[in-house]
């Protein structure tokens, strides 16, 4: 028995609708999936973010995630936002230190960077030397106290490596007449 025409060309619609309905399937599918990718990039960004740390030292504010805080070995800041010590939150929510903030930023620097600004000029760096042994980083920070200079002599000059400032300071070589 042979199929009437208008029904095979039904037939051949419903078949072309049931492979477009398909594609679009797959389509729907691909982009759930992307999307369901990016959600969870911004919710594990979300998290990143609610784990925010604001510090009130010495009246100056300063935020910084808790893994910042916590990254290097035990020193007073990764023990301050541990959770296992009871630390004393403002209303705000922010953890007061009552220290001087001259020098925080440096601290926190080091702390994310793993670099050290070291300040021109003996106060200064007495200042950060304090301050970097009260929170428990002078030796990361390498300010420990100890000073090991490198000199170099040459033949009409002469360079002192200060790894406190990390540079060479070239002195004068003193002149000698034969």
């Amino acid at each position: 028995m042979q199929v009437p025409r208008p029904l095979h060309l039904l037939t051949s619609i419903v078949e072309a609708l049931q492979a477009a309905v398909a594609r679009r399937r797959e389509r729907l599918a691909l982009q759930q999936q992307q999307f369901g990718m990016v959600r969870a990039e911004v919710e594990a960004l979300n998290r990143w973010q609610e784990e925010v740390e604001c510090l009130d030292v010495g009246g100056q504010r300063f935020h910084a995630r808790s893994a910042v805080l916590s990254g290097h070995a035990d020193h007073y800041l990764s023990a301050l936002v541990s959770g296992n010590f009871a630390a004393a939150r403002e209303a705000d929510d922010s953890l007061f230190i009552d220290r001087d903030p001259q020098h925080f930023a440096l601290i926190l620097q080091h702390l994310r960077e793993g670099t050290t600004s070291v300040p021109h000029g003996a106060a200064a760096r007495g200042q950060l030397r304090r301050e970097a042994q009260y929170y428990g980083l002078s030796e990361s920070m390498g300010l420990s106290g100890t000073r090991t200079r490198l000199f170099v002599v040459g033949p009409l000059s002469a360079e002192i490596y200060d790894p406190e400032m990390r540079q060479w300071v070239e002195i004068e070589a003193p002149q000698h007449s034969l």
